[in-house]
């Protein structure tokens, strides 16, 4: 029998089981608590912002990237054909039309075909998706959108 590779294998140390113990001893375990308030002033001075938000998911920082873009109803957003089903699904939640777009030899969105999409399709938004430890090619990805007013929404989940 051949060993299993995992995609992204759970580790818990010491450390993790000392902050999990720690967070059901003082009781704040859901909706928030001194540990997410500590966690996003932390990520907010890091990233020179004046808030920042945890969420519970992915998919609810993508479906607020919508809201916060101002997708409506038939707008267009553009997205890889390859990619987890959340990153299409919160196009649908805003009653938005998908446009979906191949990948490249990298599994990440093909910029020659965004390229004729967007000419194409004159979409609101894109979003792009990392997928497999590959990060898209934003060199190009931003300087498409910028100069064709799209809003980019990039899908860092995995």
């Amino acid at each position: 029998m051949k060993n299993r590779i995992y995609l992204s294998p759970p580790h818990v140390g010491e450390n993790e089981k000392k902050l999990l113990k720690n967070a059901f001893d003082s009781n704040w375990i859901a909706p928030t608590g001194p540990d997410i308030d500590n966690f996003e002033n932390e990520m907010s001075n890091y990233l020179g912002g004046q808030s920042c938000a945890a969420l519970s998911s992915g998919t609810a920082g993508l479906h607020l990237s919508m809201v916060l873009s101002n997708i409506k109803q038939g707008d267009i957003v553009l997205c890889p054909s390859l990619t987890f089903a959340a990153s299409a699904n919160v196009i649908i939640y805003e009653k938005a039309i998908p446009v979906f777009i191949d990948v490249d030899e990298s599994w990440t969105i093909s910029t020659s075909l965004l390229e004729k999409a967007i000419k194409k399709f004159s979409p609101k938004a894109l979003i792009s998706v990392n997928l497999y430890g590959q990060s898209a090619n934003y060199s190009e990805i931003v300087e498409l959108c910028n100069s064709n007013k799209v809003f980019l929404i990039e899908d860092a989940a995995e």
